[in-house]
C-alpha cells in the first residue's frame, strides 16, 4: 500500500510539473551525488537473492541516465570538487558513483555510460578485484538461500543463529527466516563471529557453484583508458571501519589507495566509506593521507558549506526508482 501511495504521489507531482519547479528552487547552488551498486539484466536480478538496495536493472539504468541528461548536468566527480574549490555555481549538477567494483558495472553500466557519454566514479574494494571472492553479505545470502530449501536442517540452523543472538530474524512460526534480516543483524557481530557463522553455513550447504562477481584489473584499465570512468578507494576488505582499530583502518585505506595508484599510475584522492561506517579515527587517517573527498551513505545534497570528508549521497535502487516519476521523487524527496 505504501508503495502504491508513493507511486501515485510521485506521478501527480511529476506530471503536474511541480517536481521540476521544486528542483529549480531546492537545488539552487546544490549538487546531487547518486550512489549505485549493481546494474543487472532483469533475469539476473531474480536469479540470485540479494538485498533490494543493491541493484537497478539495465533497462531502468539507461532510462535514468537519459532522464538525468534532460534535467541535470552530469559532471565527473573530480570536476565537481574543482567547482566547489573555485566557488562556482553547482546548481543541478549531478555525479554518478558506484560502490564496490562489481563486474556488472563493466558489463552493463559501462556500455550505457559510453552511449550517453556520462562520466562516473567507481570505488574499488581492492582485495576483491581480480579474485573470485564474494563480499560476506552475498556469500551469506547464497548459503542461506540454499539452506532454506533443506527443511530438515532449519531447526539446527535457527538454534545456531539463536546462539549468535540472531534469533529475532524469524519471519513466522514455521521456522523460516528473512535473509535480509539475518544479514542486517549479522553486521552487529564481531568479524570473527561472522566468519565462523559463514563457515558453518558453508559446511552445511550442499551446493557451492559460484562465479566471479567483481571486476578484474584489465576491466578496470579498459574503463579508465576512456577517460570517462575514474576510480576511488573503498578499502581492501570492505569491513566496517568504525569496528576496526585505527591502525587497521589506516592499513585498509592506505593499501587500497596505493594498489589503485600503482595500477592506474595516477593519484587517488577520493574515498567511499564501506556501508557508510566511519569514526573520528577514520577521518584522521583520510586527512593524513591527503584525501580530497570522502563519500558517506547519508542522504543529502552537496553545497558550498559541505564537509568534503563527509559528503552525502542519494542511494538509487530498483524498488524506489523503477519509473521516471519515482526516480525524480527519490532524488528530491525520499
Amino acid at each position: 500500500m505504501k508503495k502504491k501511495i508513493k507511486l501515485i504521489l510521485a506521478s501527480v507531482l511529476f506530471y503536474s510539473g511541480l517536481l521540476d519547479c521544486w528542483s529549480i528552487f531546492f537545488l539552487k547552488n546544490k549538487a546531487v551525488i547518486l550512489m549505485y551498486h549493481r546494474v543487472l539484466r532483469k533475469k539476473e536480478s531474480s536469479a540470485f537473492p540479494m538485498q533490494p538496495g543493491m541493484y537497478v536493472t539495465e533497462k531502468n539504468f539507461s532510462s535514468q541516465i537519459s532522464f538525468l541528461q534532460s534535467r541535470f548536468k552530469i559532471v565527473a566527480l573530480p570536476k565537481l570538487v574543482k567547482m566547489l574549490q573555485r566557488n562556482e555555481n553547482i546548481s543541478r549538477c549531478c555525479c554518478l558513483t558506484f560502490d564496490d567494483g562489481w563486474l556488472d558495472n563493466y558489463k552493463f553500466a559501462f556500455p550505457i555510460l559510453k552511449k550517453f557519454n556520462a562520466p562516473a566514479t567507481i570505488f574499488l574494494a581492492t582485495g576483491y578485484i581480480d579474485t573470485e571472492d564474494w563480499f560476506w553479505p552475498d556469500e551469506m545470502s547464497y548459503y542461506l538461500s540454499e539452506l532454506s530449501f533443506q527443511k530438515e536442517n532449519l531447526p539446527e540452523l535457527l538454534d545456531y543463529m539463536a546462539q549468535l543472538n540472531l534469533n529475532n530474524t524469524s519471519k513466522n512460526d514455521n521456522a523460516e527466516f528473512e535473509i535480509d534480516s539475518v544479514i542486517e543483524a549479522s553486521k552487529r557481530l564481531s568479524i570473527n563471529k561472522r566468519k565462523k557463522f559463514i563457515a558453518y553455513l558453508k559446511d552445511k550447504c550442499l551446493v557451492n557453484q559460484r562465479s566471479r562477481l567483481l571486476m578484474n584489473w584489465n576491466e578496470v584499465s579498459e574503463m579508465a583508458e576512456t577517460g570517462l570512468i575514474s576510480f576511488g578507494s573503498h578499502t581492501i576488505s570492505h569491513e566496517l571501519l568504525d569496528k576496526l582499530p585505527k591502525e587497521q583502518q589506516q592499513k585498509e585505506i592506505v593499501y587500497s589507495k596505493k594498489k589503485i595508484e600503482n595500477f592506474l599510475e595516477q593519484p587517488v584522492s577520493y574515498f567511499a566509506y564501506p556501508n557508510g561506517n566511519y569514526d573520528k579515527g577514520t577521518l584522521a587517517v583520510l586527512e593524513k593521507e591527503q584525501f580530497v573527498l570522502a563519500l558517506t551513505t547519508n542522504r543529502g545534497y552537496v553545497g558550498s558549506d559541505c564537509d568534503l570528508l563527509q559528503v552525502p549521497r542519494i542511494a538509487i535502487h530498483e524498488d524506489v526508482s523503477c519509473s521516471s516519476p519515482l526516480f525524480f521523487y527519490r532524488i528530491l524527496c525520499r
